[in-house]
């Protein structure tokens, strides 16, 4: 599953899932874009990228922000070349809320990862067309699909990013474009290993691996669908979960 040589732009890269997406990428031969809302955490991954000998540049901005996404991607082309992966990872963090105490910031903040998937494959997929070829991977979450309570917002958001995946999937093809998307379930990355013992293991329980996915396991996912393997596979949404969902049977 090489990619040699290809320019990847990973939102969301300063930690966690983005940040191990960031070295699966560069670990098949791709010059990654790494970003981050926060320029910090952002340039430390692209830093740690180049440590390693791969070849990385950070670019900060807010997904969010239809500016701030044009002038990065503006900077990545200058940077590193046209982009052939764009990895939609970014997500601003939320915490669990009954949908009656929201107000529209809250809201608005649980969107984030939905209108910044919408703003940077606007801006990346038009350089994708020109070219008549390009990789789109977005990752959303198993909220999207499964029902849960004081999750509504980031629900909807997530259930969007997989009804947007199939929708542009089958609009971009025609130019040789893919477009899929990686349902992760919980992973252990710093925002959930924030949760508290007794939420993780009422989580765990829910799992039929009976464990938490690792960064890397997710990433894992994100570059066969951004490699040649996947090249007759778009609109498609991959679960990786570890068996999540129902009712488990007794040990």
């Amino acid at each position: 599953m090489e990619i040699i040589g290809q320019v990847a732009l990973v939102t969301g890269a300063g930690q966690g899932i983005g940040r191990a997406i960031s070295f699966a990428l560069a670990a098949k031969g791709a010059r990654v874009a790494v970003n981050d809302v926060c320029e910090e955490t952002a340039e430390r991954t692209c830093r740690e990228l180049i440590d390693e000998g791969f070849q990385a540049q950070a670019v900060a901005a807010d997904v969010a922000d239809d500016d701030s996404v044009r002038e990065m991607v503006t900077q990545v082309i200058e940077g590193l070349g046209p982009i052939d992966i764009l990895v939609n990872n970014a997500a601003a963090p939320a915490e669990p809320q009954a949908f009656a105490h929201s107000t529209p910031d809250t809201q608005q903040q649980e969107l984030v990862t939905l209108l910044g998937t919408l703003n940077c494959s606007r801006h990346v997929c038009r350089g994708m067309i020109e070219r008549g070829r390009g990789s789109i991977v977005n990752i959303s979450s198993i909220a999207g699909r499964y029902s849960m309570p004081t999750r509504a917002v980031y629900a909807a958001a997530n259930a969007g990013i997989e009804s947007f995946t199939r929708s542009l999937g089958k609009e971009l093809g025609r130019h040789g474009i893919t477009v899929n998307a990686v349902s992760p379930g919980a992973t252990e990355s710093p925002r959930f290993r924030a949760r508290s013992d007794e939420v993780r293991k009422g989580i765990a329980r829910s799992i039929a691996l009976g464990r938490f996915a690792e960064p890397e396991e997710i990433a894992d996912a994100v570059v066969f669908l951004a490699s040649d393997k996947a090249r007759y596979l778009s609109g498609a949404v991959i679960e990786v979960a570890g068996g999540f969902g129902g009712f488990l049977p007794p040990e």
